[in-house]
């Protein structure tokens, strides 16, 4: 792809009919000139928009809520700064819910279905525009899917095949808009159904790797998607409507196919490609350390600069003077011996995944440890990578997918792949597929540690289970509890997000009937 240059695009503005105004939906005193469609430069800004909203939806909102509603995490709930969080942990319906969220991930499909509208007409905006169209086609796909994908798991029920036709779903929205007062809830198979089909014009049309140099001067986010980010996400979803076969094609074609070590595609960026032997082993090494340049490497992942501290409100939370969210000791035990020291096989993941941590009283007395999340805390200025798909998460898949379907001993090469790269004790002997996969799953506990998956695997190994076939363990998707609420299932209202209250008052499309329990 050539260097653009700015100057150009400025001289060559052309009028495009029924263009919106960009201020019309969001303002930016940083935006030139008045009409997304003058400019291919314009589109650009569009693009990054929405990728700015995206990553409001999932950093800010989505990874500290996943966090806080899953079944490892514990709270001091005496004190007055969990505030918010609070109500999700105790599972509080009438406060149960996440309004950002919503807002800004429709933001970003709003930005997103301007691109796609403006790339699907026939338009010669300027001189560089055909040159962009695809791609940008591809990345507005790509964010309209991630987007949809990320309310259907807050918002809508478990996909089942069964009732999924008759199962609401979320609000989607699949035109520009100037404000979002219409649209009734969709059917939760309608939902998977677009955002797979996005997800396929996106494989199409992304390019295989993305470089700042592509953008030149244009004003670009800092993450871009690319085709093997796609497909990955692809998987993520086939995986969450627990379509097994379907996963698990998607996956080899990711990772090369069970039983060889990892192998990529001739479409994956040049970093993957270039990467041979051992040094395919060290991709799926160093790409799970917590530096912040290689905590996802060529994988999808996107930067922030901003605090993040929800999981370090740690001290002074004795006593009832400061409340947290912190790992509960059933979860953090997992990386101790019987002695309570860490083991010598995990030591990766514990210097990089969690951290130990001291409470303290008020009078500043040490009174006990504990365990929070080490991954993603910031402090202002710095950025971070912020997971979205990671190897590691892709070879787990794989190995989930391979015991399934009674393939132990290959679902087993993959397990002992991973742990042997952790510096982490092989599994010997031929257990049979539930053995496994309770192995695969709590070795997905440990490495995905707070990267948000874990309830939303907890929702679909029940699903499983109770639709298709008894095969997962009960152990890695029982009932949890919370304060108040006892038992909380799978298949629970408990864990639907509520919509927001201003999304029914100015919807006329919607009612309180159309409200989640």
């Amino acid at each position: 792809m050539k260097i653009f240059n700015i100057s150009i695009l400025f001289c060559l503005l052309l009028t495009v009919s029924s263009c919106v105004k960009f201020d019309e939906f969001y303002s930016s005193e940083d935006f030139p000139g008045d009409e997304i469609g003058s400019s291919t430069y314009n589109l650009e800004l569009v693009l990054s928009e929405g990728y700015r909203f995206w990553s409001q939806a999932v950093v800010k909102e989505h990874l500290a809520d996943a966090n806080v509603i899953c079944d490892i995490t514990e709270a001091n709930l005496e004190g007055d700064f969990v505030g918010a969080y609070r109500a999700k942990y105790d599972y509080s319906r009438l406060d149960f819910k996440n309004d950002n969220m919503w807002e800004d991930a429709y933001k970003s499909i709003n930005q997103a279905n301007h691109i796609l509208a403006i790339t699907d007409a026939d338009n010669q905006i300027d001189n560089i525009f055909e040159s962009q169209r695809a791609r940008m086609r591809g990345e507005a796909a790509f964010l309209r899917a991630y987007n949809h994908f990320l309310l259907l798991r807050y918002y809508a029920k478990q996909y089942t095949a069964s009732t999924a036709n008759t199962d609401a779903g979320i609000i989607l929205r699949t035109t520009p808009a100037e404000d979002f007062s219409t649209g009734g809830r969709s059917s939760v198979a309608e939902g998977y159904a677009l955002v797979l089909e996005d997800l396929e014009l996106a494989i199409a049309s992304l390019p295989e790797n993305f470089s700042s140099n592509d953008h030149g001067t244009f004003p670009a986010y800092q993450f871009r998607a690319n085709k093997f980010d796609a497909v990955s996400l692809k998987a993520r979803v086939l995986l969450q409507m627990n379509d097994i076969d379907e996963a698990l094609e998607v996956v080899s074609s990711l990772i090369g196919k069970p039983n060889t070590a990892p192998e990529f595609p001739a479409w994956a960026p040049a970093g993957l490609k270039m990467a041979t032997g051992d040094g395919v082993l060290d991709l799926f090494r160093s790409e799970s350390l917590a530096a912040g340049s290689e905590l996802r490497t060529y994988v999808a992942n996107y930067a922030i600069s901003e605090p993040f501290t929800l999981m370090e409100r740690i001290k002074l939370m004795a006593n009832g003077v400061q409340s947290s969210i912190y790992l509960k000791d059933s979860f953090s035990e997992m990386y101790l011996d019987d002695k309570g020291d860490f083991l010598n096989s995990d030591t990766l993941r514990l210097r990089n995944f969690i951290k130990e941590v001291v409470v303290e009283n008020e009078a500043g007395v040490a009174t006990d440890t504990t365990f929070i999340y080490q991954k993603f805390s910031l402090t202002t200025g710095i950025n971070t990578n912020w997971p979205t798909i990671r190897l590691a998460e892709l070879l787990l898949m794989r190995a989930e997918l391979l015991a399934v379907r009674g393939g132990s001993s290959a679902a087993l090469k993959d397990l002992n792949l991973l742990r042997s790269l952790r510096g982490a004790q092989t599994v010997a002997g031929a257990p049979n597929p539930a053995e496994v996969l309770e192995l695969v799953i709590r070795e997905r506990m440990l490495e995905l540690v707070g990267e948000g998956e874990r309830f939303f695997h907890w929702k679909r190994m029940g699903a499983y289970n109770a639709t298709v076939s008894d095969i997962y363990p009960e152990s890695v998707y029982a009932p949890f509890s919370r304060t108040d609420q006892a038992d909380i299932r799978w298949d629970s209202p408990q864990t639907l997000f509520r919509l927001p209250v201003n999304e029914i008052n100015r919807n006329p499309d919607l009612s309180e009937a159309d409200q989640n329990p």
